[in-house]
């Protein structure tokens, strides 16, 4: 291990969120390490950083079959694109400078060369899925050094102009320096028209993060003036490539690759949109921007694409300042300027719908103060809710005690499905709050929720002596053969709330479900 990776660990990088956020959607945990894929993983994650020769041998290695594929794009996607992170940098120079190394960017560059390296052999390499695996990257890594340089120089250029000023402050007329980055803009233009023009032609961009590294390199040139071209050309294409992807996608019953990359290609539409938004913005089209913001909220994370919040989870750390509503909150910023009330309501509404524990009250207060007039809120609400959503099929299923559940004779009241198993720690974890839901919603039946719950790949056995060894007495059923597929469930827990009405929706994994049941359900 070099000295300066030997650095980078050991002041605490690899322990940082930031690691575990970049590009997780890599689909990696359900294959099986095989001895084969652990020792061509390790032999290239030993290597890329030194060796690039070494690297690009266990790099083909990977790509040569299938089943090893995605272990290459973690390794590219998550290790080599954390080295070129602003983070790392300015961890790299913190602990230079620290030991009084004021020579620090010099080294980090030589520790960023050979990784460069591998990346262009990659890039090159006769094995498409190698090319396509690391071009992005490749690409976008080359231009954002190539941008910090041309930064680097204009500071440079506004110290040298200062000091000619100060020299020739009785001769105004007096030529300043010419710009010192004219070769770099350059190069930067051939690269990011190289990009977009590979762009147009990936196949599997969700995979490859295309997108993702377009709309970085985007931030790198978006305020070079002599760009804009070439920024509006990034965005265009991302925009065409992310919205292709997400047309004709039945949600209900899609397979599981098929909801991530939809939350993929979504956020990126909408980040995109945002971009654009900015831009005009910053132009005075203040008219034009505000079709992009409502664009970028629309396609902000639905219920849907909260499903898989580790697919965006990178996009939403890079361009949403690490919230998921944060296009939403921009719509709502341009209305507080340029809109009306009724689209001020819209848009609200469509914030609390994806998350009511943190913008319901917000909604609440806002029709309490401008339509409460018109309705109630709570029918305004409840009719919201039910506005888009499909029908609930029906669930008539035998329980562990031998009586049926029907879900017609609930019709009327909420019910919260909760799919697990008792294999699944998730699940397990989260029974306590389950338990004590339960017995809630059977003391107190003014609040009208109703709870069902399906294990799943497991036995009577094993769950019977589950609930009588936890003392669990919330109603359990075991799947029949066909309501996974009927409500789509393609990972646990899941939790189905069905409204009054007989509509359903997804709780998203990994939100706070209690507080979401409670704000969903509560007039």
């Amino acid at each position: 291990m070099s000295l300066h990776l030997h650095l980078l660990k050991k002041i605490g990088l690899f322990k940082l969120g930031l690691l575990m956020m970049i590009f997780s959607s890599i689909h990696t945990s359900a294959q099986l390490l095989h001895p084969d894929a652990v020792k061509y993983r390790t032999g290239f994650y030993n290597n890329y950083y030194k060796n690039p020769d070494s690297a690009i041998f266990y790099a083909r290695k990977l790509a040569s079959d299938p089943k090893y594929a995605s272990f290459l794009r973690q390794a590219v996607h998550e290790d080599i694109f954390f080295y070129f992170s602003d983070e790392v940098k300015q961890k790299f120079k913190d602990a230079s400078l620290k030991n009084n190394d004021a020579d620090w960017k010099k080294k980090y560059n030589e520790f960023l060369l050979p990784i460069y390296n591998t990346l262009h052999k990659m890039s090159t390499d006769a094995s498409p899925l190698v090319v396509n695996t690391s071009k992005p990257l490749f690409l976008w890594a080359k231009v954002h050094g190539l941008q910090q340089n041309v930064d680097n120089n204009k500071e440079l250029e506004k110290s040298d102009r200062a000091g000619v000023q100060s020299l020739v402050k009785d001769k105004p007329g007096m030529p300043l320096k010419s710009p010192r980055n004219t070769a770099d803009i350059a190069r930067t233009k051939q690269l990011v028209k190289e990009f977009v023009a590979f762009q147009t032609t990936q196949e599997n961009s969700f995979q490859d993060k295309t997108g993702t590294y377009a709309l970085l390199m985007y931030k790198d040139i978006a305020n070079e003036k002599t760009m804009q071209r070439q920024a509006e050309d990034l965005l265009s294409a991302t925009m065409k490539s992310a919205l292709g992807a997400i047309q004709n996608i039945n949600v209900n019953t899609a397979p599981d690759i098929a909801i991530a990359k939809r939350a993929w290609n979504r956020y990126l539409y909408a980040a995109a949109n945002y971009f654009k938004a900015n831009a005009l913005t910053l132009a005075g089209d203040h008219q034009a921007a505000g079709a992009y913001y409502k664009t970028a909220a629309e396609y902000s994370p639905d219920l849907t694409d909260l499903r898989k919040p580790n697919d965006i989870s990178s996009e939403v750390y890079l361009f949403g300042n690490k919230q998921p509503e944060y296009f939403q909150l921009a719509y709502v910023n341009y209305l507080k300027k340029y809109g009306d009330k009724n689209q001020m309501l819209s848009a609200l509404t469509q914030i609390a719908l994806r998350n009511p524990v943190d913008h319901k009250a917000g909604l609440a207060a806002y029709f309490a103060a401008n339509f409460a007039q018109r309705e109630n809120f709570n029918t305004y609400w409840r009719r919201a809710i039910n506005t888009g959503l499909d029908k609930a099929p029906s669930i008539f299923i035998r329980k562990t005690d031998g009586s049926n559940y029907s879900s017609a004779q609930n019709a009327g009241k909420w019910i919260l499905v909760d799919f697990w198993g008792t294999w699944c720690g998730p699940c397990r974890i989260e029974h306590p709050d389950l338990q004590k839901l339960y017995l809630k919603s059977i003391s107190d039946t003014s609040a009208g929720l109703d709870i069902i719950t399906i294990a799943c790949q497991d036995t009577k056995e094993k769950v019977s002596a589950y609930m009588n060894e936890f003392k669990y007495t919330f109603p359990v059923a075991m799947e029949d053969q066909k309501i996974l597929s009927t409500y789509n469930v393609n990972g646990f827990p899941t939790k189905v709330l069905i409204t009054p009405e007989g509509n359903y929706l997804v709780i998203p994994f990994n939100s706070d479900w209690l507080a979401f049941i409670d704000r969903y359900t509560r007039d």
